[in-house]
């Protein structure tokens, strides 16, 4: 039975993507530049705080939002990923606006930003504010990782912002099965396995860098390193210790093949 709905979720996901690329882009470009630049001066604004940045939207566009949110997780909550996708690709009528807000890059993060608002809103902001600030800080550090082996990118620039989306989603699990991460043994070695490949990774693909002098080569690698620190000093369970897997699997896993 599992499996069946597996196959129904993924045809419906299927289908919505394939209505998205009907969507005129042009059109799609001039909704993303009135929403960035020429909102009007006279249209009430939504101020929300993350982290030392500020998200300013359009009070017509929260509210809508917020329906939507609750429209969608009336049963259970979605994982940002396919709550995204059901609204980019037209899945659910009478939000077509909304899949031109949030179809391009940018309007994608700033879905992920009120996705985490509106969910954390749901967990507790202040019930889960430890594991919340310190699950965004292992996800960054993984983000910042991958980004230097990478050199960089748009990619990395994104995750940023979607960051806070996929951290509110995991407190969400956390809230529902705590038992599930209660562990009774030490995750000492498991984190050691997990902290150890990553720092192979670093210097196996150091190794076959061609393009970059040794002496930068050393700092890179010295700024990659302490993240990985980092990494270690905050992976205290085996709560962020799974989450921080999943998190870099789910994104990065594939990008440096």
């Amino acid at each position: 039975m599992k499996f069946i709905s597996s196959v129904v979720l993924l045809l419906l996901l299927v289908s919505c993507v394939n209505k998205t690329k009907n969507v005129d882009d042009s059109k799609a470009e001039a909704q993303e530049k009135q929403y960035l630049d020429t909102l009007p001066n006279s249209e009430i604004k939504k101020q929300i705080i993350f982290g030392d940045d500020t998200l300013r939207i359009s009070e017509k566009v929260f509210n809508r939002y917020q329906k939507y949110f609750n429209e969608i997780n009336q049963h259970y909550i979605q994982n940002p990923e396919t709550a995204h996708i059901i609204l980019s690709g037209g899945c659910l009528t009478g939000y077509e606006d909304l899949s031109y807000e949030f179809t391009s890059e940018v309007g994608e993060d700033v879905y992920y930003l009120l996705y985490s608002h509106f969910l954390k809103q749901n967990n507790g902001d202040e019930e889960y504010k430890e594991e919340r600030e310190n699950l965004i800080k292992i996800f960054q550090n993984i983000n910042t990782i991958y980004g230097y082996l990478n050199y960089g990118g748009t990619y990395f620039g994104h995750q940023k912002d979607r960051i806070y989306g996929k951290t509110e989603y995991a407190i969400y699990l956390y809230h529902k099965n705590k038992n599930d991460y209660e562990k009774k043994y030490t995750i000492d070695k498991q984190k050691k396995l997990y902290t150890d490949r990553l720092r192979q990774l670093v210097l196996d693909e150091e190794k076959y860098d061609y393009y970059t002098l040794s002496e930068e080569k050393i700092e890179r690698r010295k700024k990659i390193m302490n993240f990985i620190n980092q990494l270690d000093i905050l992976i205290i369970n085996f709560f962020y210790l799974r989450q921080a897997e999943e998190f870099e699997h789910s994104n990065y896993i594939t990008i440096l093949i």
